[in-house]
């Protein structure tokens, strides 16, 4: 099952509950719109690259439904989906609006350490890729393979640096 079904499927039980749907007001964000976030909303955002809603994994309810009976309704039926409100956004940074899809950020270890490290080449392959993000995100999501020497990803940026160290003529 994949996030975007699951995600379709809260809302539908949501909308039973409620007989309106689910009010989500930001999901995937692109670079640019993480920088702008950044700058809008200082210590809140997470540093640009890093955030979990640039690999859309995450989604900012609305103000309706991240307080009151919605929020109670939530969190007793997210996690039934894979959708939760992390443990970091209920105290250091408090951020009732913030879901998470779960089995996506523990895919990529986002809380772990090596998330961390893994996330630094990844975001190399990126400045040596001339392949959209969504692709790139894809690739990210398959796994560790996404790095293999052999992939077309990587053969791409062999390719494009081999031109830019060659001698001009």
């Amino acid at each position: 099952m994949t996030r975007r079904w699951r995600l379709q499927s809260l809302n539908e039980q949501f909308k039973a509950a409620f007989g309106r749907d689910l009010c989500v007001g930001n999901g995937y964000r692109t670079l640019a719109a993480q920088y702008a976030t950044k700058r809008s909303q200082g210590y809140l955002a997470a540093t640009p690259g890093t955030s979990v809603h640039g690999w859309g994994l995450a989604i900012d309810l609305c103000g309706s439904d991240d307080t009151g009976s919605a929020k109670r309704w939530l969190e007793a039926n997210g996690p039934i989906w894979g959708w939760e409100n992390p443990s970091w956004a209920k105290s250091s940074k408090w951020e009732p609006w913030h879901w998470e899809y779960v089995p996506g950020t523990d895919d990529l270890g986002v809380y772990e350490s090596s998330y961390w490290s893994r996330l630094r080449r990844v975001l190399l392959l990126r400045r040596l890729n001339d392949v959209d993000h969504r692709a790139r995100t894809a690739a990210w999501l398959a796994g560790p393979s996404c790095v293999s020497p052999r992939s077309a990803t990587a053969k791409r940026s062999r390719r494009w640096s081999r031109r830019r160290r060659s001698p001009r003529a």
